[in-house]
């Protein structure tokens, strides 16, 4: 018996069955390797849907303006129109990083002691905010835009160790997607090509404070780059004019936690003193909570009213 030695040597009838078990991204992917799987494969509307479907099943981020041809929308009638659309893209690219994988690993959470009948987080139990979705939403781009300045973490592709660096607000997307510059030539770019994980950390001088995570796109498209463009970037990155290597840094935000002042200086001071003579956990802060669902909801919204 002949001994195979790539995918192509299977008969067309394996090939076949194979394909019916591809989601589109992979079916797509595979088509696009020779002619042959492209007259094969067939990567119509039918699996489209299906791998749409297959997503909301999971709960997992949708198109926020739906799959058709309205406004906010995307066609399902070609691939190359289908991905056409942002949104699709960045589904593809987290399908692509395994990014919306659910851990195999325990449940189990460390624990070092009992407290029975008392909240295990003093401080969470007494601070956490179940404010609308909008307002935590709004509240929360507020903040960021009025720090800033904040920490992009990535993750180094060689050593698996963490990095933080220092990075300037360039804009927003979709109500809290986070928009960067970039030198396209730099380590992060790098490090977000070989895991696109990331999180922003803001805080202020009054001890406020934001994280963020989720995934991130490097832009190099002039329309873009041209709409955030700041002449200050000169210093950093150089002129707009032919440099390639300015990019922009696109942070789709997936889960939020932040903590913003419930109330003011003297109030928050009572309330540590108290603490510390009761034993009590100090109410000084809102914490506030956003899951992947809710913010998949919100993008939804704003794309569905603009």
């Amino acid at each position: 018996m002949a001994t195979i030695h790539s995918l192509t040597q299977l008969p067309t009838e394996l090939h076949l069955l194979i394909a019916r078990e591809l989601a589109y991204p992979d079916a797509l992917s595979l088509k696009h390797t020779c002619r042959h799987f492209y007259r094969l494969i067939n990567t119509g509307v039918r699996l489209k849907v299906a791998w749409l479907e297959d997503r909301r099943r999971l709960g997992l981020p949708m198109l926020t303006g739906g799959a058709g041809t309205g406004a906010g929308g995307c066609t399902l009638k070609t691939d190359q129109a289908f991905c056409a659309s942002r949104e699709v893209r960045t589904m593809m690219e987290r399908w692509r990083w395994h990014a919306d994988c659910v851990s195999s690993m325990s449940t189990k959470q460390f624990s070092n002691t009992d407290t029975g009948a008392k909240p295990a987080d003093p401080y969470k139990e007494k601070n956490i905010d179940h404010a609308s979705v909008k307002e935590k939403v709004e509240d929360l781009a507020a903040f960021v835009k009025g720090c800033k300045y904040g920490m992009m973490t990535t993750r180094q592709g060689k050593t698996g160790l963490l990095v933080s660096r220092c990075m300037a607000l360039a804009g927003t997307e979709d109500g809290i997607d986070l928009l960067f510059h970039t030198n396209t030539e730099s380590g992060k770019t790098d490090e977000l090509n070989s895991d696109p994980h990331v999180n922003m950390a803001f805080l202020n001088g009054s001890g406020e404070w934001a994280s963020i995570g989720g995934n991130a796109l490097i832009l190099t498209d002039r329309a873009t780059i041209r709409k955030t463009y700041a002449p200050s970037l000169k210093a950093w990155v150089g002129d707009l004019g032919d440099d390639p290597r300015i990019g922009v840094i696109r942070i789709n935000a997936v889960t939020a936690t932040y903590a913003i002042a419930d109330r003011n200086f003297a109030a928050r001071a009572y309330e540590i003193a108290k603490g510390t003579l009761t034993g009590e956990a100090p109410n000084v802060q809102k914490l506030r909570e956003l899951s992947q669902q809710d913010l998949a909801d919100y993008k939804r919204l704003v794309v569905a009213t603009h």
